[in-house]
Formats: structure tokens, sequence, C-alpha cells
């Protein structure tokens, strides 16, 4: 009884707490052009064709993040993460690292797993909960209330500090070194972590939001490579065209010398209302 009510105390704070002047996240879709819908619960992901690889049950002391996870026709660059009631949780990326990417001053978000790629992992929900089922709220948002990204491996160990916790409107953005870009239908206002115009692109940090122009929400974010990353759920834009997402005054000269880009937009929106005008 006591527990029933301090969840319900708790989830009814929150709920009032993330639904003023937030986004309301109802869905969750990846890839510009494609626009590919991906299921918001765990039973969806099994009917659709995804399989679990990995989950809660291995506790804690066996993944280095939080989750029950699924893939889909074995492509892992796109795996996605459900809490232990079957909500969306998060979201991972692994892919293939080359002899140039990472570098040791932006390996922060990446895991090296046994075979040699590395792993990415965002979260939209508390990780420190997502494995625990305790409190459930119909009403919390199907797409979580939160962009933590995680830096670190958790493995067996209950932390806050393993993460960047995303700040979710312009206003919060402000005097944080995430720097404001270009509008993009479609896309949104894209913000860039801590670029100038000689910025050293060994520093790049894989990760971008996308924000409503008009009321500064943050709708959505990505990873961006400066690697091919082979899979139909990823974009490949030429490094000039990566670059138009930035204000000229700010676009580092290194990028238009990558080789090659990979960009995976992820949305917690209708990209097709996303507009500039």
């Amino acid at each position: 009884m006591a527990l029933n009510l301090y969840c319900g105390i708790l989830m009814a704070i929150s709920f009032a707490v993330l639904c003023k002047g937030n986004v309301r996240r109802d869905r969750l879709t990846v890839t510009f052009g494609k626009f590919s819908p991906l299921p918001l619960t765990a039973r969806q992901a099994v009917q659709e064709g995804w399989k679990g690889d990995a989950n809660c049950r291995n506790g804690p002391s066996a993944n280095f993040f939080r989750g029950n996870r699924y893939v889909r026709y074995d492509d892992n660059t796109t795996k996605i993460l459900y809490d232990c009631w079957g909500r969306v949780a998060g979201i991972q990326t692994t892919i293939e690292p080359t002899s140039d990417f990472p570098t040791q001053y932006n390996y922060g978000p990446w895991h090296r797993n046994a075979d040699g790629t590395i792993t990415a992992t965002a979260y939209f929900r508390n990780p420190n909960r997502i494995c625990s089922c305790r409190c459930h709220s119909k009403k919390a948002p199907p797409v979580g209330d939160r962009l933590w990204i995680q830096l670190g491996d958790i493995t067996g160990r209950k932390s806050t500090n393993k993460f960047m916790v995303v700040p979710l409107n312009k206003k919060k953005i402000a005097n944080t070194p995430w720097v404001e870009g270009k509008c993009v239908s479609a896309m949104g206002v894209h913000y860039h972590y801590n670029i100038s115009k000689d910025f050293d692109c060994n520093y790049a940090f894989p990760v971008f939001l996308i924000a409503n122009k008009y009321n500064g929400d943050v709708h959505g974010f990505g990873w961006g490579v400066p690697v091919v990353v082979n899979s139909p759920r990823w974009e490949h834009p030429a490094p000039e065209l990566f670059a138009r997402s930035i204000k000229e005054e700010n676009i580092p000269s290194c990028i238009l010398k990558y080789k090659a880009v990979s960009v995976q937009h992820i949305y917690f929106v209708d990209p097709l209302k996303i507009t500039c005008f």
C-alpha cells in the first residue's frame, strides 16, 4: 500500500513536470527521407520481426548498458532498448571502427565489444530504473522524458555520472557547449557539440540535436560519424552537404576534408510536420 502510494505520487509529479512546455513524444522514427517507424513496445517489436539479443535478466554485471535489447535483420547499427514493462527506453548503434575513428579524444560514448565493433547508447528513460519494475504509469510519455548519452561502462553499478544529460529546450541549451546551427525542413534546427571554425575534428562528438524552430524544444537527435556505415537505416551525405546543417561562421574546415560521413536522424515527432518557414 505504501509503495503504491509512493509510486502514484512520484509518477504524478513527474508527469506534471514533463508535460509543461515539452515536446509530446509520440513515436520513434529513424532515417531522413525514409522516415522508418520503430516499434514503441517490445510486444510490437516481436510482431514486426525484431529479436531479443540481451535482456535485464542477464543482470547489471553482464551488460554494459541497461534494458532489454532487440535487433532486426541482424542490422546492429540500429538496436532498440525496452524497459521491463516493455516500453521503449533507448536506442543503440554498433559500427565498425577505423584506424582514424574514434580517436582518443572522442572515445567517451563508445563501448568496445569483444568482436572489435563499437557501440554508442542513448536513453529516453532513467537507465537506473529501466530494469526495475517498481513503478509504472500509464500516463508516462510513450517515448520517455529525457535524452541521456552513455559515456562509460555501467556494468554492475548504479550511476549518474556516466551519462551526458542533454538539455531539451533552447533556453536550457544556452550557455552550454551545444552550438546552434541551421534549420532544415523535416529535420529542424541542428545543434552540434562544441564546434567552431578552427575546431579539431579529432574531438568531434558523434551526437547532434534537432529542435523545433519556433518553441526551441528538442524533438530528436542523431548519430554522426566520419566513416561509412553500411545500413539502409543510415544516411550518407557528402561532407559538404552535412556541413550545411552548421552556420557558415562555425563550419570546421576539417569536416570538409572527411572522406565519408554517415548520419542517422532519430525523431520523437512526425518529421513531415517539421518546418523552417
